[in-house]
Parts: structure tokens; C-alpha cells; sequence
């Protein structure tokens, strides 16, 4: 055997290198991670004891804000979404990982832990923090929006 033929036998396919695959035939043993569907039609309140509540808000083309600090759900409505002229925001992902961050801040990485219910309505998730080095797991609960 020679050397190409060796080569062959390390590429998957039996391609060489530099040859082109078909990655279409490829299969994975593991679903496809799509069980985090968040409400859109409304604010998910939660976050720290610290007596500040964290606020959440999703978007149907993939966006999440957070607000933290006004009393009330509707208060925050104000800081969520792209109306604010520097929000903390991200893309989220079916998979319940999401990754926030205000303009020259550091991000804030959320990753959903377990699901309260079919239709999401409340969820835990680890919050990691790397401005101040935290983490913790926090709940959060839907409010529907008013009207």
C-alpha cells in the first residue's frame, strides 16, 4: 500500500485531500435541539433575589432583550425591544442557549436548564455573567402582555 492509498483510508468517504465531500449524506445519531420555544406574546419576569427583577422578552425572528430593574413587567415593556436606543440584546436558539450584551459591555450567557410546561410558560436557566464572574440558576416566569 502507498502512501495515497493510506491517506484514502484516514479520510472518511475515501476521499483525498483537497477533494470535495458530500456532507448531505452524513447522519447524526442525536435529534436535532429544538425544545426551547419561548413565548412571544408577552414578558418573562425572574432573575436574581436580589430585589431587582430581570425581565425577557423574545421575538419571533430569533431576538431576545433583557431589562433589569423596573418594578413591573409593563414598565420594562419600554427597554424590550428594538425601540431602545441601546438595548441589551441577542440572538436566541431552539436549543435554550442565548447569549445577551449591551453595546461595549461584556455578554451575559443564559443556558435553559428545564421547562416548566408544554407551553413554556415558565423555565429555569443558568445565568453567567463574566463582567462580575457569576453564576447561578434563576426561574422565570410568562406574563401575558395586557390587551
Amino acid at each position: 500500500m502507498g502512501w495515497r492509498d493510506a491517506l484514502k483510508s484516514f479520510t472518511s468517504g475515501g476521499a483525498t485531500a483537497g477533494e470535495p465531500q458530500d456532507i448531505s449524506t452524513m447522519t447524526s445519531d442525536e435529534p436535532e435541539p429544538d425544545w426551547f420555544v419561548p413565548r412571544t406574546d408577552g414578558t418573562y419576569v425572574g432573575g436574581a433575589t436580589d430585589g431587582r427583577f430581570r425581565y425577557l422578552r423574545f421575538g419571533l425572528n430569533g431576538t431576545v432583550y433583557l431589562a433589569a430593574g423596573p418594578a413591573t413587567a409593563a414598565e420594562a415593556r419600554a427597554l424590550l425591544g428594538p425601540v431602545n436606543s441601546d438595548p441589551v440584546v441577542g440572538p436566541y436558539t431552539p436549543a435554550g442557549r442565548f447569549t445577551v450584551q449591551q453595546r461595549f459591555e461584556r455578554p451575559i450567557v443564559f443556558t435553559v436548564l428545564a421547562i416548566g410546561d408544554p407551553e413554556c410558560r415558565t423555565f429555569t436557566t443558568r445565568v453567567t455573567t463574566s463582567g462580575p464572574a457569576r453564576s447561578g440558576e434563576y426561574g422565570y416566569s410568562f406574563e401575558p402582555d395586557a390587551g
